[in-house]
């Protein structure tokens, strides 16, 4: 009987050693979730700035290139053709800066 009984109280404190490393294990998988879960959310928001930034630089370049483009037909045109593309006011100012 005391077999029994020596062989069952080593069964238990094994099974609750392993029931122990399950729930720390679990714990530590929890908190590398929790972990990843906020370094992906600042990832994400980094990306969104970086992304609107890119939209910014090239929507300037854009505008840039509109107005460079309408003083290059104006430049080329202006004693040719009286009716000249509409000139913006950003067109305007760099026609006062290079005259």
């Amino acid at each position: 009987m005391k077999k029994f009984f020596g062989f069952l109280g080593n069964e238990v404190i094994l099974g609750t050693m392993i029931a122990l490393l399950s729930v720390f294990t679990a714990l530590a998988s929890y908190q590398g979730a929790m972990a990843d879960s906020e370094q992906n959310k600042y990832e994400i928001m980094g990306m969104k700035d970086l992304n609107d930034g890119n939209v910014f630089y090239l929507e300037a370049n854009q505008n840039w290139l509109q107005d460079d483009n309408n003083y290059d037909n104006w430049y080329t045109n202006q004693d040719t053709n009286p009716k000249l593309p509409h000139i913006t006011k950003a067109t305007s100012a760099m026609l006062d800066h290079r005259s």
